[in-house]
């Protein structure tokens, strides 16, 4: 007689029902573990700080303004290069746009150009502009050029002087308040120097004569540290560009033309080359060449700032 097996044959549904929900618990298991890592971890990292104003406005103080002046443009056109390709204006304008889209990469930097286009911009126009946009320093872009022959090459920098001759933008206001000052007096009663000295004191003379020595020293001290970061805004471009572009060193000098006549910040004339120069003026042409100079002013210009925003920061109070 043939046995009988007894076992049960497996129930597919209950086999499913039972994966299932052994899979469910492990789910839900993994999701309230994940959940309580994020939990600890929220725990451990301290919410975003909120900034106070005080603290906003003491970051925008940091950040440091920079005119790039692309010199020329429009109808003043200056010279070309010995191939007549590109002229001095628009090689000023390109080099000027180079340096701004590097400089633009740093939040703590911010940068704009007297003139974006071909335009005629005269020098008042730029003087304004710079005052409008509260520059803390001005860097003009310029070409040198050689009148007779073509020999001169190479690159220098020209910084502003407080102390060499005096500032034109000084000369404008005291002749504003001399005028002035002539007009209400001519409403009121006159005293001579006698008079003055009459009616003074020896004590309060001293005082005076003591005050206005001071006032004297404290501007020419001033002067003296606005120099200074002019000039060391001039070695540190010409020095940085150097190490980029193969030219001639010819140096750093204090002559106070053109835009640097005028300005009150800490102000610089970059001569990128002789444009009436064969070598120079073959590397102006290049683009490559033109986005090196680019490059070694702008990391001139990021080494100034990171050594002196202190002190920029507090010569800007000195003339804004």
């Amino acid at each position: 007689m043939k046995k009988i097996n007894r076992k049960g044959k497996i129930n597919k549904k209950r086999l499913f029902l039972v994966v299932f929900i052994f899979v469910l618990f492990i789910f839900l298991l993994s999701r309230v573990f994940l959940g309580i890592k994020g939990y600890v971890a929220s725990k451990k990292e301290p919410e975003p700080a909120v900034k106070s104003q005080e603290e906003i406005d003491r970051e925008k103080q940091r950040i440091i303004n920079i005119a790039i002046d692309p010199a020329k443009g429009g109808i003043n056109e200056g010279l070309a290069t010995p191939d007549g390709s590109m002229k001095e204006k628009d090689i000023n304008l390109d080099i000027a746009k180079r340096i701004k889209a590097n400089l633009d990469r740093h939040e703590d930097v911010k940068v704009w150009l007297t003139r974006e286009y071909d335009d005629n911009v005269d020098t008042k126009e730029r003087v304004a502009a710079l005052k409008k946009h509260n520059a803390d320093a001005l860097v003009s872009i310029r070409l040198n050029a050689q009148g007779k022959s073509n020999e001169a090459q190479g690159m220098d920098t020209y910084y502003s002087s407080l102390l060499s001759t005096k500032n034109i933008a000084d000369e404008e206001k005291a002749s504003i308040k001399l005028k002035k000052d002539s007009e209400e007096e001519s409403d009121s009663e006159e005293l001579s120097a006698k008079d003055i000295d009459k009616k003074e004191s020896e004590s309060e003379k001293e005082k005076r004569l003591k005050k206005e020595e001071e006032i004297k020293k404290k501007k020419l001290e001033k002067q003296k540290a606005r120099t200074m970061l002019s000039k060391d805004l001039a070695q540190s471009i010409q020095s940085t560009t150097l190490s980029f572009v193969d030219f001639k060193d010819r140096g750093i000098s204090s002559k106070n033309f053109d835009m640097l006549l005028y300005t009150d910040m800490p102000s610089v004339i970059v001569q990128c080359g002789f444009i009436s120069n064969e070598a120079d003026g073959e590397r102006l042409q290049n683009e490559e060449s033109r986005q090196e100079i680019a490059d070694g002013i702008s990391d001139g210009i990021l080494n100034y700032i990171d050594s002196n925003r202190d002190k920029i920061i507090k010569d800007r109070v000195n003339y804004r």
